[in-house]
């Protein structure tokens, strides 16, 4: 939370002084990176508290089931005994060629709609003057594209992460 801090610190004095570092773009680098640092760090600080007290094992608590969940996964043992709906991998019925290419171009249609749909998006809010009045006097526009992009993963992590605690699935070998 200290980057998170620092760097919108940064960016208010930079705003105050009308400065040209803010353009130079290792300067728009590091503030990104300390963006992504302010999420990434106490994860990591996290994973090793939780590894020295040896919290998969012994850990218990409402949080238990998605810290270990998040950060060591569930071993393929865990799942069959805890979901009944669960079908092993060797019940499945086998997919064909046809069935395995229309999966294939399904998901790689979604993926190319929703990168479409984000760039379309990405750009009105970037091109486009906010509180200006008829005829398009005043206003201003939103300039950060980097808030987007970390908004986007952000959300994207979120939602992966309740994905995977409905849907119990075995550690990826």
């Amino acid at each position: 939370m200290l980057g998170v801090g620092l760097l919108f610190l940064i960016q208010a004095v930079m705003a105050q002084e009308d400065s040209t570092t803010e353009s130079f773009w290792v300067f728009r680098l590091a503030t990104n990176l300390m963006g992504y640092a302010s999420i990434i760090v106490p994860a990591i600080f996290l994973k090793r508290h939780l590894d020295s007290r040896n919290y998969k094992d012994s850990g218990s608590g409402v949080f238990y089931p998605y810290l270990v969940n998040f950060f060591y996964g569930k071993d393929v043992h865990d799942i069959e005994q805890g979901s009944k709906d669960t079908v092993s991998p060797a019940a499945k019925p086998q997919m064909t060629t046809v069935q395995i290419a229309i999966k294939l171009v399904f998901c790689a249609g979604g993926l190319y709609s929703s990168y479409l749909t984000w760039g379309v998006l990405q750009e009105r809010i970037i091109t486009r003057k906010y509180g200006a009045n008829e005829n398009n006097e005043g206003g201003e526009k939103f300039t950060d594209s980097q808030f987007l992009v970390f908004i986007n993963r952000f959300s994207a992590f979120i939602i992966a992460g309740i994905y995977l605690q409905m849907k119990r699935q075995p550690k990826h070998g």
